[in-house]
C-alpha cells in the first residue's frame, strides 16, 4: 500500500530542502570568507616583506590560489543558488494551488509569490546612488568572489613584476 502525501506533507518537504540549501549557501559563502581572508593576509603579508626569490613564489602560489578558491565556491554558489530556485519554484507552485483551491485573491499570506512580486516593484536607484541599489544574495557575492579574484590576479602580477624587477 502506498501513501501519497498529503498538501502540508508536500510544503514541508519542499520547505525542507529549501531550507537546507539555503543553509548550505550561507556556510559555503562563510567558509569561502575565511579562507579568502587567510589567504589574502598570507599574501600581504608576503608582499610586504623581503623579494627574495621564495618569497615571490610563494606570493604566486597564494594569489593563484585565491583565484582559484574564488573561482570554485563561486561555481559551487552558482548550484546551490540552482537549487534554491528550484525549491523556491515548488513552493510558489503550492502556494498557487492553495489560492486556488481557497478561491481567494489576496495573496499576501503566500510568502514566495508575494516576495516575487515586491522586487518587481521594487523602485529601481539611480546609477549614481550605489547605496540604494536593490541587489539579490547573487550579486553581492559576486561582488565579493570577484574582489578576492582580483586581489589574488594583483597579488601575481605584482610578485612577477619584483621578481623580473627587484626594484620595486
Amino acid at each position: 500500500m502506498s501513501h501519497s502525501p498529503n498538501a502540508k506533507e508536500r510544503i514541508e518537504y519542499a520547505w525542507n530542502y529549501f531550507q537546507l540549501h539555503a543553509g548550505q549557501r550561507m556556510s559555503l559563502f562563510n567558509f569561502f570568507v575565511v579562507i579568502s581572508a587567510l589567504l589574502t593576509g598570507g599574501l600581504a603579508t608576503s608582499i610586504r616583506n623581503d623579494n627574495e626569490f621564495e618569497h615571490a613564489i610563494i606570493r604566486i602560489l597564494l594569489g593563484v590560489g585565491l583565484m582559484i578558491t574564488s573561482f570554485v565556491f563561486w561555481k559551487l554558489d552558482q548550484r546551490v543558488r540552482y537549487l534554491i530556485k528550484h525549491a523556491e519554484n515548488a513552493l510558489k507552485k503550492m502556494e498557487h494551488c492553495f489560492l486556488i483551491e481557497n478561491e481567494s485573491q489576496d495573496n499576501s499570506s503566500a510568502l514566495f509569490l508575494a516576495e516575487e512580486e515586491q522586487t518587481v516593484k521594487f523602485p529601481r536607484a539611480q546609477l549614481w546612488k550605489f547605496w540604494e541599489w536593490h541587489m539579490y544574495y547573487s550579486k553581492c557575492f559576486g561582488v565579493v568572489y570577484i574582489t578576492f579574484a582580483a586581489i589574488g590576479f594583483l597579488g601575481v602580477v605584482l610578485a612577477v613584476c619584483r621578481l623580473l624587477c627587484p626594484c620595486l
